[in-house]
C-alpha cells in the first residue's frame, strides 16, 4: 500500500529578516545545545594570502585578531576575525562563529558569512565590513544631538529584542 504525497516547495527567505527568522529557529529548537558536537570538525587550513588581501588590522587583543580585507574574487571589501587557536578551543570559536552567523539577519546587526577556515594557527569567520566605525568613534565631547540619540536607541533596542527573542543575552 502506497500513498502519495505533494511535498511544498520551501520558500526562500526574501529580506534579511526573513533570513534571520529562518536561521535563527534552530536556535529556539535548541540547536545550539548540542553545541558541544562540532568541536570534533575540522576547518579547512588554507593560505589566506591566496584569497584576500589584508588591507590593515582594524584592532586586536589577547584573544583575536580583526582584519580588513579585500576578497581577491569579487573585490569586496569584508572583516576576517582570526581567533587565536591556542588561546581558544575550537567549541568556543565555533560557538562564536554559529551566534554572529544566525544573528546577523537582523537589519542592526552586521552579517557574518557563510566563511570559516583556519589559517597561521588562528580559527577565522568573515564579517560584513562597517566602513563608519563603531559608535564609540563618533561619539564627541559634548555627545550626540538627542534626534540622533534616539535613532541609535531604536536600533539598539530593535537589535536586543531580536536577541532576547532568541534567548540570548548580550
Amino acid at each position: 500500500n502506497t500513498t502519495n504525497m505533494k511535498l511544498s516547495e520551501k520558500k526562500e527567505p526574501e529580506t534579511k529578516e526573513e533570513k534571520g527568522n529562518q536561521l535563527c529557529h534552530s536556535l529556539s529548537n535548541g540547536a545550539m545545545n548540542n553545541i558541544h558536537r562540532i568541536q570534533d570538525l575540522q576547518l579547512a587550513e588554507i593560505e589566506m594570502s591566496q584569497i584576500y588581501d589584508i588591507k590593515k588590522v582594524l584592532a586586536e587583543g589577547c584573544y583575536a585578531r580583526v582584519l580588513l580585507a579585500n576578497h581577491k574574487n569579487t573585490e569586496s571589501n569584508v572583516v576576517l576575525k582570526a581567533i587565536y587557536a591556542e588561546l581558544t578551543p575550537i567549541k568556543d570559536f565555533y560557538r562564536e562563529y554559529h551566534y554572529s552567523y544566525h544573528l546577523s539577519p537582523h537589519p542592526n546587526i552586521l552579517d557574518s558569512y557563510n566563511v570559516s577556515f583556519k589559517c597561521d594557527n588562528c580559527y577565522v569567520f568573515a564579517q560584513e565590513y562597517a566602513p563608519y566605525g563603531d559608535l564609540a568613534g563618533h561619539v564627541k565631547l559634548g555627545g550626540l544631538s538627542e534626534s540622533v540619540c534616539k535613532l541609535i536607541g531604536n536600533q539598539l533596542s530593535s537589535a536586543l529584542d531580536f536577541m532576547h527573542s532568541k534567548e540570548l543575552v548580550h
